[in-house]
């Protein structure tokens, strides 16, 4: 599935990163880890979990959501930044781990995977 959006992306990124998992997520099977992994070895960018997992199950949903949290012991500011999230809602997630970063003075481009309703075309 990475290697189709491979010949999309033009920027140069200093990171790749993921938005973070929700608290019923295994995080050695997150797909978007996996995603992340192998654009790291394809663009030769390093893959980095900047954000510590969530600790509720929905965090995107809910307005009252607080603020993703990053690592304590990574600094970003300045860098460029290619985010990555699935949107199966609202697109809240993505929304705040965007804002997060650029209030940082980052430049964050964004590859997301949405989730919709297939309807034949004969329906």
């Amino acid at each position: 599935m990475a290697n189709a959006f491979l010949s999309c992306i033009n920027n140069h990124y200093d990171i790749i990163t993921t938005a973070r998992p929700s608290a019923d997520r295994d995080i050695n099977n997150y797909p978007l880890y996996s995603v992340a992994n192998i654009l790291q070895e394809r663009m030769s960018v390093p893959h980095v979990v900047l954000f510590e997992k969530s600790s509720k199950k929905y965090h995107g949903m809910h307005h009252s959501y607080n603020q993703p949290k990053l690592f304590e012991k990574i600094s970003v500011t300045g860098k460029s930044i290619l985010l990555i999230d699935d949107v199966f809602n609202t697109g809240n997630t993505l929304k705040l781990h965007f804002d997060h970063l650029v209030n940082n003075k980052n430049h964050v481009d964004c590859l997301v995977f949405l989730k919709t309703d297939y309807h034949d075309a004969k329906d």
